[in-house]
């Protein structure tokens, strides 16, 4: 079975019987984290940047902007909730991958949970958006051990990069999505993966839109899914697939992780971030 597969199949069985409630609690700690960041985060130089780059587009919706408290287009909140959560790089943090999940994976899952209701046939509920949340943890902390820190020693960043498809697993799931559209949009998220870290040596502000970009590019990875595009099914280990283009190789460790991975996720106690040394 594909990586694509094994990952969607995860992702489809989640729900709020099956996840233990002690990583249902860790999902609620971890959309409180980012809520309380992207809210910190209204007034900060990058944050008013990208509202005004939202505001440009001049589209409306109904998808919450929580710096704001208004509503944008889906995708426009994502990207807009996405970088006030990492703007005061008080973001969590998880450590294996040196990666940011909550700057992607809430964004993406509050925007997928608000606006999927004609995707699921029913309003979105708190359950969905947690259950959406775990998935999107669960895949981006998973894949983060398995490529370990070679995403970033080709200069990518992890955040953006595994970013992107954990947004893609919260999106599927807040839609409902079967497990092989589900697999598209895991696949599809790859695709869309990016993200340089070289915005870190000049002070300027990519590293703080990085996560707003792999929530709205994983909610249009989500829509792809359920929108019936096609997706190769080796797009993760496949010779010129993600691990070999952001891992340079073989994957670093064959085989998916069994256990919650959640819980490794940690809060920060003060701002700091980093990069690669030169």
């Amino acid at each position: 079975m594909a990586l694509a597969d094994t990952m969607a199949a995860f992702v489809a069985d989640l729900s709020l019987d099956t996840i233990p409630s002690s990583i249902l609690d860790s999902a609620r700690d971890r959309v409180l984290d980012a809520v309380s960041t992207a809210v910190g985060g209204h007034d900060m130089p990058v944050t008013k940047a990208i509202l005004a780059t939202v505001a440009a587009g001049g589209d409306a919706g109904g998808s919450t902007v929580l710096p704001t408290g208004g509503t944008a287009a889906p995708r426009d909140a994502a990207l807009v909730n996405g970088t006030a959560v990492h703007s005061l790089l008080f973001e969590d943090y998880n450590a294996p991958s040196g990666d940011h999940p909550g700057a992607a994976v809430v964004p993406a899952a509050l925007a997928a949970a608000e606006s999927g209701t004609a995707l699921r046939g029913r309003p979105g509920t708190v359950g969905d958006l947690l259950v959406a949340v775990v998935a999107g943890y669960e895949i981006q902390v998973r894949l983060g051990f398995m490529s370990g820190k070679r995403i970033w020693l080709r200069g990518f960043r992890t955040t953006p990069v595994v970013g992107a498809v954990a947004a893609s697993a919260a999106s599927a799931s807040a839609f409902g999505l079967s497990a092989q559209r589900t697999a598209v949009a895991l696949s599809m998220g790859a695709n869309l993966s990016s993200g340089f870290l070289e915005g870190f040596g000049h002070g300027t502000m990519e590293p703080y839109i990085h996560g707003g970009i792999a929530a709205q590019n994983g909610l249009l990875a989500g829509w792809m899914g359920y929108g019936g595009v096609e997706a190769a099914s080796p797009t993760f280990e496949g010779g010129s697939g993600w691990f070999s283009v952001f891992g340079d190789g073989d994957l670093a460790r064959e085989t998916f992780p069994d256990d919650w991975a959640l819980p490794t996720v940690i809060a920060k106690t003060y701002p700091a971030a980093g990069a690669r040394p030169t």
